[in-house]
């Protein structure tokens, strides 16, 4: 990003990423408790989580994370095994997708508690026509893009199960980019969910104000069904 701040705490629209983040996920009520999972030399996150805490009826907390993205997921499953909940569903979402519709996380528990037991994922189909690409930066080939779809967050399973899965790839040395990964490697097929293409990643440096123009639509759209709702009252 190429910034001395961390990513999570750059300025977004006069928030920063994580609390835009957060307010999306705080609106939903299907949620009992949303679980901040942080660096232990993070000293920005614990002020933010307690100051929000005090004004949402949702429970929120943090929790210190791993040195790598599913230590982190594994400490805060763990937690919620340890707290009685193993049999819940849990939703793992990325800090850094800001912008994912509130609606699309609610299709996406509707979907999974539909399925029962594995559980699923926001998801879009891939419309790039795709290139393997060598070291040396020169095509190999085309691979065929049908079926093909770009994993997003949150994805969604149960606590212990994804909690095995995540051990399990562990103990036998499988590197996985996200939750679903480890539950295929289980033998588990999760349910994909279609969801909107603003549901980005901030990743790179252009990606900050293409969210905050996405943010801005979002509102703006907002606004507009509020206007007409009140028109019909």
């Amino acid at each position: 990003m190429q910034s001395d701040s961390p990513k999570q705490y750059l300025d977004l629209a006069g928030r920063s990423v994580l609390e835009r983040t957060l307010e999306v996920l705080l609106q939903i009520p299907e949620l009992a408790s949303v679980t901040v999972v942080l660096n232990p030399d993070d000293t920005q996150g614990p002020a933010l989580v307690e100051r929000l805490s005090r004004d949402n009826k949702t429970l929120l907390r943090g929790l210190p994370g791993g040195q790598e993205r599913w230590q982190s997921v594994a400490n805060a499953l763990q937690y919620l095994h340890d707290s009685g909940c193993g049999a819940d569903w849990v939703l793992v979402h990325d800090a850094a997708r800001p912008c994912v519709l509130s609606a699309d996380i609610r299709a996406l528990i509707a979907a999974c508690e539909l399925t029962g037991v594995c559980g699923g994922l926001l998801a879009v189909p891939v419309t790039d026509t795709l290139k393997r690409v060598d070291e040396s930066g020169h095509v190999q080939e085309t691979p065929d893009r049908s079926g093909v779809w770009a994993a997003c967050t949150p994805q969604m399973f149960r606590v212990n199960a994804l909690l095995d899965a995540l051990v399990q790839c562990r103990l036998r040395g499988l590197n996985v980019t996200d939750e679903a990964s480890a539950m295929e490697l289980q033998g588990y097929s999760p349910v994909v969910v279609r969801c909107h293409r603003h549901n980005i990643k901030i990743t790179y440096p252009e990606d900050l104000p293409l969210a905050a123009l996405i943010l801005q639509a979002q509102t703006s759209a907002g606004d507009r069904i509020a206007d007409n709702f009140q028109a019909l009252l």
